[in-house]
């Protein structure tokens, strides 16, 4: 274990989880191969299913703003 060298108190979990365990996603990698895979089917079907099957994150929020463009 190591002192954290960053501020921690009052950030995100999200942020936090990313920056101190070096983590890419906070979703396994058998929903991002979903994603990857209802993304190939446009645009309109994709946004859809991400409304439709994801739960509340920082990943969902992103691909609906992403697609809404």
């Amino acid at each position: 274990m190591e002192v954290v060298q960053s501020e921690t108190y009052g950030a995100s979990f999200d942020v936090l989880i990313k920056d101190l365990f070096d983590l890419r996603s906070l979703i396994s990698q058998s929903v991002i191969d979903e994603i990857r895979e209802q993304l190939k089917h446009g645009d309109d079907h994709s946004r859809e299913w991400i409304e439709a099957n994801l739960g509340l994150s920082a990943e969902k929020a992103y691909l609906i703003r992403k697609l809404s463009r």
